[in-house]
C-alpha cells in the first residue's frame, strides 16, 4: 500500500515515536488522525502540521484504556477524512477490534500493533524490560546505564534503536503488501526481521 493519500489513525501520537511517525506519514502524503492523553502537545503538533500541509492532521484526545474515547478517535477520523486505511500503534485488543471494523467498512487496510521485544524474548530484569519497552535512546536509558553496570552491559551488547529506525520500520510494514499477519522484529543488528509464523 502506498502511503500517499491514505488515512492513518495513530494512538500515542503527541510525543516521541508517535509524533515522529505522524510527521513522517504526513510528509509522505498521508492524512493522519492521532490521539493521545497529552492534549497540549497533540493540539500544537496538529496545528503545526496543518500550517505546512493543509488539512492533513486532526488531534483527538484519546485515553486508550477508555473504549469510548478509542472509538471516538476512529469516528472523528472517518468524519474528517471519509475513510480509514491504516491503524497503528499500541497493542490493545479492543483497539484492534475497532480498527478491523472500520477497515472492513472501507475495503480493508493495514493494522500495525506494537509491543515490547520482551513479548518475543522475555527479559526478567526490570531495567532491561524498561529499556526494551522504550526501545529508543532516551534519558531513562542513559540514566539506567550510568547507575547499573549490568544494564550498561546489556545495552553495550544489544544496543538501542533510534526513533528514525523505529518509524522506518512502520513505513516499511505499511508499504509492503507481502507482510500479512506477520511479526516484524526491529533490532539494531538485523534492522527488520520477519519472524516465522506460529503454527496454531
Amino acid at each position: 500500500m502506498r502511503i500517499k493519500d491514505k488515512v492513518v489513525v495513530i494512538t500515542g501520537g503527541s510525543n516521541g515515536i508517535g509524533a515522529h511517525l505522524v510527521k513522517t506519514l504526513i510528509n509522505s502524503g498521508a492524512k493522519v488522525a492521532f490521539g493521545d492523553i497529552d492534549q497540549e502537545s497533540g493540539k500544537k503538533l496538529a496545528e503545526e502540521l496543518n500550517k505546512e500541509h493543509k488539512d492533513s492532521a486532526i488531534f483527538v484526545r484519546c485515553d486508550v484504556t477508555d473504549k469510548n474515547q478509542y472509538l471516538n478517535l476512529f469516528l472523528e477520523a472517518e468524519k474528517t477524512f471519509g475513510r480509514i486505511d491504516v491503524r497503528t500503534k499500541y497493542l490493545l485488543i479492543e483497539g484492534t477490534q475497532i480498527g478491523i471494523k472500520f477497515l472492513k467498512k472501507h475495503g480493508g487496510g493495514v493494522i500495525i500493533n506494537t509491543a515490547s521485544m520482551s513479548g518475543v524474548n522475555p527479559w526478567y530484569v526490570a531495567p532491561v524490560y524498561s529499556a526494551a519497552k522504550s526501545g529508543v535512546k532516551t534519558p531513562m536509558v542513559k540514566k539506567a546505564m550510568k547507575e547499573n553496570p549490568n544494564f550498561a552491559e546489556v545495552i553495550k551488547r544489544h544496543g538501542t534503536l533510534s526513533i528514525n529506525e523505529v518509524v522506518n520500520a512502520f513505513i516499511h510494514v505499511i508499504e509492503n503488501d507481502y507482510l500479512y499477519a506477520d511479526v516484524v522484529k526491529v533490532t539494531q543488528t538485523n534492522l527488520l526481521e520477519v519472524l516465522p509464523k506460529m503454527k496454531l
